[in-house]
């Protein structure tokens, strides 16, 4: 619990997937694709760092062969763009032609195909500086999805099939180079549904979410699983216990599991219920232990880490604020 998985080095038991790499490249320079299928990728400027490879506007590509020409798939990729000044290609079929997915000067995803310019562009905002788990998906009726971290941003339908012969990660000529550092790209024959765009943004989060946690919730030993209930929208978490007693507080026994936020960002979990409830936590601020007794409403009302935008409870926190595992999970439970 509270480890980051080392990244894969084989998926060839993956259904669906075409292409995978984890963005370490062989000491022959090759960027293996790990999917088994053998459209291994060829570096060219691209340079390694510590979360992968790294591309920017002077230098830096991926070729990958053969080329992968598919009418519905997924493409799924974590990654940290560094410079959108020159229209950069984060997939391409090359210098010669128009069919790319690319980010636009302002930040946002476009997918334009060389089917007479049939293109369209995301309505989301991606920002300088900041790690994403991007999902972008077509389905057989043309219709397009971008989910970033997990979460539904925007879709559009275009008229036919635009992604045609994928060639190239990272910019195919030297006007549309993209500054970027890719942890990891994965490409599937199919269209994830939801869950599965979910399942991907979990899967780079610290916290081990197929496992399942035991509580005693005062009516003897009930279990339940975090996975599809806690979904983690930004930031990074890990699940630990508590190193020794806090004081007298039951709650804060040697062994209590929390939930550490390690760097800025949010979770949330589904919640349809009433909010009149009496709703107790126990929250740490990055100093202190602190209980909050109140009603649900009095605490979304109250607390600046907590709120209830639509049918989820959204906990927003800081690098170093945590709560106890067992709070959540009973309103989960409710």
């Amino acid at each position: 619990m509270g480890i980051i998985k080392p990244k894969p080095t084989d998926l060839s038991h993956v259904p669906g997937l075409v292409f995978a790499t984890n963005c370490i490249p062989s000491p022959d320079g090759v960027l293996v694709d790990i999917s088994g299928n053998g459209n291994n990728g060829t570096i060219t400027g691209a340079v390694s760092s510590e979360n992968g490879l790294i591309t920017n506007i002077s230098r830096g590509s991926i070729s990958i062969s053969p080329v992968i020409n598919m009418a519905v798939a997924t493409y799924a990729l974590r990654m940290t763009p560094t410079d959108f000044s020159l229209n950069g290609h984060i997939l391409s079929a090359g210098v010669t032609t128009i069919t790319y997915i690319r980010f636009d000067t302002d930040g946002k995803i476009r997918i334009e195909g060389s089917t007479g310019g049939d293109s369209d562009t995301f309505d989301f905002t991606f920002v300088v500086g900041n790690t994403y788990n991007i999902v972008i998906t077509v389905n057989s009726s043309f219709l397009w999805q971008l989910y970033v971290n997990g979460v539904l941003e925007d879709s559009f339908t275009l008229s036919t099939n635009v992604m045609t012969g994928l060639t190239t990660i990272g910019g195919s000529s030297s006007t549309r180079r993209l500054g970027a550092e890719f942890a990891d790209l994965r490409i599937f024959n199919y269209a994830f549904s939801e869950q599965e765009a979910q399942e991907y943004h979990n899967s780079f989060q610290k916290l081990e979410k197929k496992g399942t946690f035991t509580a005693d919730f005062g009516v003897g030993q009930d279990e339940i699983s975090l996975s599809g209930h806690i979904v983690f929208n930004s930031g990074e978490f890990s699940v630990r216990e508590l190193s020794a007693q806090d004081g007298d507080v039951p709650a804060l026994d040697k062994g209590t599991k929390y939930l550490l936020c390690d760097s800025g960002g949010s979770f949330k979990i589904p919640y349809t219920k009433t909010t009149s409830v009496d709703a107790l936590f126990y929250y740490y601020d990055g100093a202190n232990w602190a209980e909050k007794d109140d009603t649900l409403a009095n605490h979304i009302t109250n607390e600046s880490w907590l709120s209830q935008p639509g049918d989820y409870l959204v906990f927003t926190f800081s690098a170093g604020d945590a709560i106890i595992l067992d709070y959540i999970k009973n309103l989960i439970v409710q």
